[in-house]
């Protein structure tokens, strides 16, 4: 009698339509067994699931003795609607449970899915938010008086309403970059900073720059990484990771309809940067410096970044004003109070692109460097909406950057391990290992350099360059110098292999100040053993009166005595010379 008084579709809901006491003789017989609980809970699962949904969102219309679904009242009118209709036409006696199994659902239905889906984004809405809240109270009213009301639920949605929209508005905001930054094929576009600094800033920062830490690598050196197989070193993991990403994007290039081969380093693939204090760069020439003041000096730097922080940046931009005017324009919002929160909505965004650069890397290619260009103009736009904020994006795209230039210095240290040192470099089999492996460590940072100076900053650039050329001369260097007996013929090979090393040069060459002018090379200035390694040179190639006559000089500054002492035993027998040398120098 239960199912037979009881109609439920996706069109109508029909409860005891010809008003007889089969129903409530029913609900008699099965209190009396004890199992009119379950079937009212029954009831009010599909309730909730089938017939909650289709009222909430495409009304109610009370018709005859059913409730056709679908149509009439929608929303919270249409729910008044069928909640009226069903507790008239059940018996009394299932009021209890009509509470125990339907009050929670259907305050979640309405907290979670419903009311939150009605709220308006738009800040000029506060009418339409303040009728809602009058809906919502109007509504749980309603269900007090049914019986149906679940603890405090609507009345904490009231209450919360601010934070409820500021989920919603976030959750939007996030779902739309996430859109965008998913969709993102590896366009690039040249960007262009000014940051205006004091002479005395500027010079302070350039001494910083150059006593920025650079890793111990006469240390490093003596504890030589693992010696690969005799593979050609490109074939290395750590150079193949920036061939798979190319490859990536001549892809997704095609896909879009570009030419792969149009302008391949402007996508900035296998770029690298220094591992110093990253500070104000140029990309194409030197420094550009426009004087606006005796004391005021402005720096122009310009560098290629994705498309990808312009998106974050408009979203940023928007959220931010929207928070300030809902702190003036609209203070008087139902939603207002949700403004002095809008500075979370801002961090989760940031957040967003960080978390999501690994998968960018991951599946279209993502460059290191270019995401830590993108994180640098990225933290500058927004230094005055978020500083912490955008201290944290500029910290995150150095990490980056340091994590690619490790990566590299590490592969190239490991092609230099394959000379074994430079020992026996006399032999013709080692002598045309060593060749290789220079040449090997020659081109590879010639291809680093050719992609790097369409993308990087000029000083970024060298920075980057001579950390990489450091990395190799100071491992020559510690090689040379640890040696304890070199012969004559050694002598002059060694000297011939760091010359061929020293080739490096020609990548740090300062271009001409003025028309007529020849061009500088000054390695000096971007590798800091530079001296010490062409000293070394030198002393290879010298004899004990020119060695005596350097150390007088004061030439030798960058070597201790000990230091000295040990190489000039390597490379001389014992003699009078030798020993008068080797006492001026306290050993």
């Amino acid at each position: 009698m239960w199912t037979e008084s009881i109609f439920i579709s996706d069109e109508r809901v029909s409860i005891a339509p010809d008003n007889s006491d089969k129903l409530s003789e029913a609900v008699a017989v099965l209190e009396a067994t004890g199992t009119l609980g379950d079937q009212v809970k029954a009831l009010c699962g599909y309730i909730d699931k089938g017939v909650l949904p289709r009222v909430l969102k495409g009304g109610a219309l009370l018709q005859s003795d059913a409730v056709v679904l679908g149509s009439g009242n929608v929303g919270l009118d249409g729910l008044r609607t069928l909640l009226t209709y069903v507790t008239d036409r059940l018996p009394d006696a299932t009021r209890v449970y009509l509470h125990r199994y339907f009050s929670a659902p259907l305050a979640r239905h309405l907290t979670e899915t419903y009311l939150p889906s009605q709220l308006p984004l738009e800040l000029q809405s506060g009418s339409r938010l303040q009728r809602l809240l009058e809906q919502v109270r109007s509504t749980e009213a309603f269900l007090g008086e049914l019986g149906l009301l679940h603890d405090s639920d609507l009345r904490d949605f009231s209450t919360n309403l601010p934070n409820v929209w500021l989920i919603k508005y976030r959750d939007t905001h996030l779902a739309d970059l996430r859109q965008r930054m998913l969709g993102w094929l590896g366009e690039t576009e040249a960007v262009t900073l000014e940051e205006h600094v004091s002479g005395a800033d500027l010079m302070q920062e350039s001494g910083e720059l150059q006593r920025a830490p650079q890793k111990n690598l006469a240390e490093s050196a003596a504890v030589k990484p693992q010696t690969p197989s005799d593979e050609d070193a490109w074939n290395d993991d750590a150079w193949d990771v920036q061939d798979e990403q190319e490859t990536d994007l001549a892809e997704a290039k095609k896909n879009v309809g570009v030419d792969a081969n149009a302008d391949e380093d402007a996508w900035g693939w296998g770029d690298e940067d220094d591992g110093g204090d990253i500070g104000n760069q140029t990309t194409q020439g030197p420094p550009t410096l426009s004087t606006t003041s005796t004391d005021q000096i402005t720096l122009v730097d310009r560098f290629t970044v994705s498309t990808l922080p312009k998106c974050v940046l408009e979203t940023i931009t928007r959220v931010a004003a929207d928070g300030d005017q809902l702190l003036t324009k609209y203070a008087g919002s139902p939603v207002a109070p949700a403004a002095a929160h809008f500075s979370e909505v801002i961090d989760t965004l940031v957040s967003l692109y960080l978390a999501s650069v690994p998968h960018l890397q991951r599946t279209i290619g993502y460059p290191r460097m270019l995401t830590y260009n993108d994180c640098k103009w990225l933290s500058s736009k927004m230094a005055k909406i978020a500083e912490e904020v955008s201290s944290s994006v500029k910290e995150f795209g150095e990490h980056v950057y340091m994590v690619e230039i490790d990566e590299r210095r590490e592969a190239l240290l490991a092609i230099l391990a394959k000379a074994e040192g430079f020992v026996a470099c006399t032999s013709p089999q080692q002598r045309e290992t060593c060749d290789r492996v220079l040449q090997e460590v020659l081109d590879a940072i010639d291809r680093l350099h050719e992609r790097w100076a369409v993308q990087l900053g000029q000083t970024t650039l060298l920075t980057a360059l001579g950390t990489l050329c450091e990395a190799c001369i100071a491992s020559f260097t510690a090689d040379v110098m640890s040696m304890t007996d070199i012969s004559e013929q050694e002598s002059t090979a060694l000297a011939q292999l760091g010359d061929r090393l020293a080739s490096v040069d020609k990548l740090f060459v300062s271009p001409a100040s003025s028309p007529g002018e020849e061009p500088v090379a000054l390695p000096a200035a971007w590798i800091p053993s530079w001296f010490r390694f062409r000293y070394v040179l030198d002393i290879l190639e010298a004899n004990l009166a020119d060695i005596t006559s350097f150390y007088h000089d004061g030439h030798l500054s960058d070597f201790a005595p000990h230091e000295l002492a040990d190489l000039v035993r390597a490379l001389f027998a014992d003699s009078d010379k030798r020993k008068k040398l080797l006492s001026e120098l306290g050993s």
